[in-house]
């Protein structure tokens, strides 16, 4: 889930789903069983929108630090349009940061590195250090592009032993894994 993120400020700049007559919004109010029922009616092209420079510099707020991380820019131009925005950040607001990031990823990669991100965070790293670590995370992550998925049940369990079988040739998988449905 990377529509919140606990611990840390955080702000999620979503993609949009565009059908002949409405936008979907990929944020916390989406209504995934309505928009996928609205899509199979659809007839008409459908379309994609990435967050625009507008987007990305009103989810910068008013920080002096910001980390972004984009989906991949191999699918995408969230991560060309975060960059401009960057730019006019730090030219509207001299001594601010903004590290720009492109996951080159859209699976779990991404809330890897964001969650890394906010350990880091949270640990009191300085601005510079967190770029540094979490950049040579991403590079590590890019060389061995792959991650253990484990879907629900069996799934779950067979992707865990598999990562500690991995370990103990010394090779460090990340590994990931959903839930048939939420549990109260």
């Amino acid at each position: 889930d990377l529509l919140t993120l606990a611990g840390v400020p955080y702000e999620s700049v979503p993609l949009k789903i565009i059908t002949k007559d409405k936008e979907y919004t990929d944020d916390a109010s989406l209504n995934v069983e309505e928009m996928v029922e609205d899509l199979r009616k659809q007839t008409a092209p459908t379309g994609t929108s990435c967050p625009n420079v507008h987007d990305w510099m009103s989810a910068f707020g008013e920080a002096k630090h910001v980390f972004a991380i984009t989906i991949t820019s191999n699918l995408s131009g969230s991560f060309n349009a975060c960059r401009q925005a960057a730019e006019m950040y730090m030219e509207e607001n001299p001594g601010t940061k903004v590290c720009v990031l492109d996951s080159l990823s859209a699976g779990p990669e991404l809330q890897l590195t964001v969650e890394m991100l906010r350990d880091l965070i949270l640990a009191g790293e300085e601005f510079d250090a967190i770029e540094q670590k979490v950049r040579a995370y991403m590079e590590k992550l890019g060389k061995k592009q792959s991650v253990l998925y484990g879907p629900a049940y069996k799934g779950i369990s067979l992707s865990i032993s598999a990562a500690v079988a991995l370990s103990k040739e010394g090779l460090d998988l990340p590994f990931f894994f959903n839930r048939k449905e939420v549990k109260d």
